[in-house]
């Protein structure tokens, strides 16, 4: 459960990288 968690903030982490693009 931690796994789908941890995609969940990367993915999240990656769109405010590049929403900060």
């Amino acid at each position: 459960f931690w796994q789908r968690e941890a995609a969940s903030l990367r993915q999240q982490l990656h769109n405010l990288q590049e929403n900060h693009r």
